[in-house]
């Protein structure tokens, strides 16, 4: 069941709706019309954990969630994920499982750490952007957008890279 709403603001059901559905939609949708709308999503196990014990981390939910992310990465006009998820895991971040388009795939990279090996910037699928620090070069053929790095005290390493 998906729903989406019309130029004027009126929504539009998949399907049939109950009553009490129709009420929370109702009570509801005005809200996030007036804002940008961010989803946060974590795959998990039972246990509270992000991965097993080996470090693995594919699949470690289930088929319903993988068919739920790829319906919310169909919605999305984008998904923004670290350089660590992407070393570790080198994800598509494309819809496969379900119709509709690719999300603009946006990489947090401050160091530009990356190599251009990964998924995310050879299989062409979706516009992907990567964002770095200022003084650091591109390793990959993504679109860059280049950011001037920020000064804190008790971030980073001291030699001017960024914290994980």
């Amino acid at each position: 069941m998906w729903l989406q709403t019309d130029a004027t603001g009126e929504w539009l059901a998949s399907g049939p709706l109950s009553e009490a559905a129709t009420g929370l939609v109702d009570l509801y949708l005005p809200l996030q019309l007036d804002a940008d709308l961010v989803i946060g999503q974590i795959g998990q196990s039972l246990d509270g954990r992000i991965a097993t014990e080996r470090g693995h981390s594919h699949y470690i939910t289930g088929q319903a969630d993988i068919l739920r992310l790829h319906r919310l990465r169909a919605l999305v006009d984008a998904v923004v994920v670290g350089a660590s998820t992407v070393a570790a895991d080198d994800p598509r971040l494309t819809v496969r499982e379900v119709e509709g388009a690719n999300p603009v795939r946006v990489v947090i990279d401050p160091d530009a750490r990356l190599s251009a090996e990964h998924a995310v910037f050879k299989d062409g699928a979706a516009r992907t952007l990567v964002i770095h620090r200022t003084s650091v070069g591109s390793t990959t053929d993504a679109e860059v957008i280049s950011l001037p790095a920020a000064r804190s005290e008790g971030t980073g390493d001291g030699a001017g890279r960024s914290a994980p």
